[in-house]
């Protein structure tokens, strides 16, 4: 082949790569935007929590958003989850998801991060004062009601209650004891022959997410008040807790027991008839829902968030009694598998 033909084919090849490069380039498929980077911070480590964790874990990978999960050492503690807070690096994440323990303290500080560009949304408490874009939880004052409808079916005649809280500083505890409280009052208030109250409520009762301090307040609540009819618990450990204690009291079945949530405890002590109901909550949903929705805000797409109630996007809690607690049961089982 002649040196003028080789030159030719040269040319001619040189032209054909760069048309094939330049289709290359033009049809290549865009980039994928780069993962967002989200934190969520829980409450605490205990098992409720862990439940929070694998929806968030769940929602991260159907959202495609890269997620840091951040645990306070202490459960239901506002030092351990502000240092957990502290330690984060703004520039490193793009929204939040939080817990908030006290929702009048961290108001402000829900406030800093908004102004700061972060988007913010609550979960299981909320921050109702505060400028997060949205809260992902139960209705709470409705569940605590539920609470004090129940305790009406399983003692009719009514009589003395105790209520056993983890503190008043955290929004959900706030309703929850709010809506128990006005059921309550109304079921007062339908006695018009003006007889003594069917429910007298001997005491709201906060051990701040201390087991012990709790066990003592059931132990001394039931030594001053030998006719307490009943001790309702609007927190997730108190269920396993009041198990305990009655347990070695020997007085399982003396006293009516409502709880909330369903620690593994709380389900056997309803299977055993030692507990009459709980009302369950759905934390799984609760770090999936608000995963979903920072990741939605972070990319400026707001219609996974609801128009009304500031953004609040409510997830029943439900009552389990001994009648659907099979069913329940088996409704988790399969949650558990899909969640891995």
């Amino acid at each position: 082949m002649s040196r003028t033909r080789m030159v030719v084919w040269a040319s001619v090849l040189m032209a054909i790569a760069a048309v094939i490069g330049y289709r290359v380039r033009v049809f290549r498929e865009p980039a994928p935007p780069p993962i967002l980077p989200l934190v969520f911070v829980t409450g605490g480590s205990e098992p409720y929590w862990q439940l929070t964790i694998a929806g968030a874990r769940a929602s991260a990978k159907d959202n495609g958003v890269q997620l840091r999960i951040e645990t306070p050492a202490v459960n239901d503690n506002l030092e351990a989850q502000m240092s957990v807070v502290d330690r984060l690096d703004s520039k490193a994440f793009e929204g939040i998801a939080i817990s908030p323990i006290d929702a009048e303290r961290q108001t402000q500080l829900i406030n800093s991060l908004v102004q700061g560009g972060k988007r913010v949304v609550t979960f299981d408490s909320d921050a109702p004062n505060s400028t997060r874009q949205s809260f992902v939880g139960s209705n709470n004052p409705y569940a605590g009601a539920n609470c004090a409808r129940l305790l009406k079916e399983a003692l009719p005649k009514g009589g003395k209650v105790a209520v056993l809280l983890a503190n008043l500083t955290k929004e959900n505890m706030q309703g929850r004891k709010q809506g128990f409280a006005e059921e309550i009052v109304q079921a007062r208030a339908s006695d018009s022959q003006g007889a003594p109250a069917k429910f007298t409520v001997v005491g709201y009762f906060e051990d701040n997410g201390d087991m012990e301090k709790c066990a003592g307040i059931i132990r001394e609540t039931l030594a001053k008040h030998t006719d307490l009819a009943a001790i309702v618990g609007l927190n997730a450990r108190h269920g396993p807790t009041l198990l305990k204690v009655l347990g070695e009291l020997k007085k399982l079945d003396q006293v009516t027991l409502v709880t909330f949530d369903d620690a593994v405890e709380t389900l056997d002590g309803i299977e055993a008839g030692h507990i009459f109901a709980t009302m369950a909550q759905d934390p799984y949903q609760y770090g999936y829902q608000s995963v979903a929705s920072l990741a939605s805000l972070c990319r400026g797409d707001e219609t996974r968030v609801p128009i009304v109630g500031r953004g609040s996007l409510y997830v029943n809690a439900e009552p389990i009694r001994k009648e659907n607690l099979k069913e329940y049961r088996a409704k988790m089982g399969q949650r558990k598998k899909l969640s891995g």
